[in-house]
C-alpha cells in the first residue's frame, strides 16, 4: 500500500482528504439524518460544553450541535449548517466511504458559507479486484 501511495504523490493527493461544505437558509434536521445514516455507518453524537470557550459563539447552541458519522476511512462531522469530511491518514476511499461522501454532499450543496467557490480536494478510490471465476 505504501508503494502504491508514494507513486501517486507526483500527480495525485499528498494529504489526507479534508473538505468543508455548507447549507444556506435552512439547516439539516440532525435527528432525521442520524436515523437515516445509523443503519449503514457508525454514528456518534458529540456533546459540546455549554460554557467556557464553546459558549462564546456567533451561533446559538442549537446550531452548534454535532454528529460524527464514520465509514471505513472517511469521517463526517455534521452540524445543521456545515459538514467537515476528513480522513486521518491518506488512504483510498472504500465503497462505504464513497457512499457516505455522496449522501453528505447531497445534504450540504454549498462550497462556502457565502457566495464563492471551493474546489474539492483530490482523493483515491479503492477498487475491488475481480477474480477469474467471477468473470
Amino acid at each position: 500500500m505504501r508503494n502504491f501511495l508514494s507513486k501517486l504523490t507526483d500527480s495525485g493527493p499528498v494529504k489526507p482528504y479534508y473538505y468543508v461544505k455548507f447549507r444556506w437558509f435552512s439547516g439539516v434536521d440532525l435527528p432525521t439524518v442520524v436515523k437515516n445514516l445509523k443503519h449503514s455507518f457508525s454514528v456518534e453524537e458529540v456533546n459540546l460544553p455549554k460554557n467556557g470557550f464553546y459558549a462564546v459563539s456567533e451561533f446559538p447552541f442549537s446550531e452548534r450541535e454535532h454528529v460524527r458519522v464514520q465509514a471505513d476511512t472517511l469521517t463526517a462531522r455534521l452540524s445543521p449548517f456545515r459538514v467537515i469530511l476528513y480522513q486521518r491518514q491518506l488512504e483510498p476511499f472504500t465503497e462505504r466511504d464513497m457512499a457516505l461522501r455522496k449522501r453528505v454532499l447531497d445534504l450540504y450543496p454549498r462550497h462556502r458559507p457565502t457566495v464563492g467557490y471551493q474546489k474539492e480536494p483530490p482523493f483515491l478510490v479503492k477498487y475491488q479486484e475481480i477474480e477469474e471465476s467471477d468473470r
